[in-house]
């Protein structure tokens, strides 16, 4: 069976932080905040401060930083408490390399199942003593089975799968965090949205920060847990924080209703877009697709209907040339392959009997058998109309020499006898 890995921020609501220590990282000036996944961490320096995520996997990971006012820390998975994990700290503060930055402080290998993970802070008493007080969280991860690695992102406008009823508005200040600059918010106590699913897992996203509320989850006939996206952040709203995520599903139709659920009036319940198994949502995704991909196909359609446009264009235009061509050449020919054999006028041998009546020429017999043909007509390639035929025009040109096809008539003093074209 495919594993798929899930990694999420520190910031996440999933994680639920107890103890009034917890804190973002970076709020003061910080020289190495930027050594952090993603530029932010959360930690506390209050002894007995922890926190807690349920996932359903396996080879979860803990990741964070070991600095030197860092001191001990306890994990607890499923109830078993495992011994009390000492950081090694550096001799100095001031050079930290990145060695020293996204840590894997803890990793675990079991079983496929569903598990709960708490981790507390629990320094020594020389630690206490010393300062070393100190713990925090970059992210987390761990991998779950799956029936399929391919993911299916829903924005939070598809009405296929997502349904709010009217205390959600999609008026939002600053949109900017939000995914495609889309967002629904909720400031009414018991608002909720439903999410309609297949398949075996599900993730929704949204932002977390001073302005947003806590939210109960319902997931199918489960009983409800409780989240909460408010976190101490001075620059508000970070987006796509992971709100909701469950996998090892069973069963194919699914139903997930978010409510907030928080007695502050002006914190909201926002929702940005989820992430699900391609495979089992592919069938009723097929027109779900968002303006800028309809687009896209639009304009590529459009595209290659012109490309073929002109291609046929110049094929047609090609073929037409190349007929053209072909007709040019045989009405050029014509005059070779089917020019009659002149009518062969026999010089006088007597004089006319009508005096002042010239004699017959050959011009003259030609023209009224309609057989003219000028020099150019016959010698040229660009001779002939369309369809063929060639004109027929008055010759600007003296009659050919014997011998070439045609008979001399001019006059000569003493008329020789007829002699036949060679």
């Amino acid at each position: 069976m495919p594993s798929k890995n899930y990694k999420v921020d520190g910031l996440a609501s999933i994680i639920q932080y107890s103890g009034a220590g917890w804190g973002k990282g970076g709020t003061a000036p910080d020289g190495y905040i930027e050594k952090y996944d993603q530029g932010t961490f959360v930690f506390t320096c209050v002894n007995g401060d922890s926190a807690t995520i349920s996932f359903t996997g396996t080879d979860f990971t803990l990741f964070g930083a070991s600095r030197g006012n860092h001191g001990t820390f306890t994990v607890n998975l499923d109830g078993t408490i495992f011994s009390p994990i000492k950081l090694p700290i550096p001799a100095n503060e001031d050079k930290l390399g990145n060695e020293w930055f996204q840590k894997q402080l803890w990793t675990w290998h079991g079983t496929q199942g569903q598990h709960v993970l708490n981790v507390k802070n629990t320094p020594a008493a020389d630690e206490l003593a010393a300062g070393h007080t100190c713990f925090d969280i970059d992210y987390i991860s761990w991998t779950s089975d799956v029936t399929s690695t391919n993911d299916l992102t829903i924005q939070d406008t598809d009405t296929n799968h997502f349904s709010y009823d009217n205390n959600f508005s999609t008026q939002i200040a600053d949109v900017s965090s939000f995914d495609q600059s889309s967002g629904h918010v909720a400031r009414t106590n018991g608002a909720a949205v439903t999410l309609k699913f297949k398949g075996d897992r599900i993730t929704v996203y949204g932002p977390t920060g001073k302005s947003f509320s806590g939210y109960t989850a319902t997931l199918d006939s489960s009983a409800s847990q409780s989240f909460n996206a408010s976190r101490p952040i001075e620059n508000d709203n970070t987006g796509g924080q992971v709100l909701f995520a469950a996998d090892g599903l069973t069963g194919n139709d699914h139903s997930l209703v978010l409510t907030r659920n928080d007695p502050r009036r002006n914190q909201a319940l926002a929702i940005d877009y989820a992430v699900m198994d391609a495979s089992a949502n592919g069938a009723s995704t097929s027109s779900e697709l968002s303006g800028g991909a309809i687009a896209g196909i639009v304009v590529g359609t459009i595209v290659l209907l012109g490309i073929l446009g002109v291609a046929l264009w110049m094929y047609l235009r090609k073929r037409k040339q190349k007929e053209r061509y072909n007709v040019d050449l045989v009405s050029a020919d014509t005059p070779f392959m089917t020019q009659p054999e002149p009518t062969m006028v026999p010089y006088p041998l007597s004089l006319p009997s009508s005096p002042g009546v010239p004699p017959p020429s050959f011009e003259a017999a030609t023209s009224q058998q309609g057989h003219d043909r000028s020099t150019s007509a016959i010698f040229s390639s660009n001779a002939g109309s369309e369809g063929g035929n060639s004109s027929s025009q008055p010759s600007s040109h003296a009659p050919l020499a014997p011998g070439t096809g045609q008979v001399s008539l001019e006059a000569q003093p003493n008329p020789p006898s007829y002699r036949k074209g060679r």
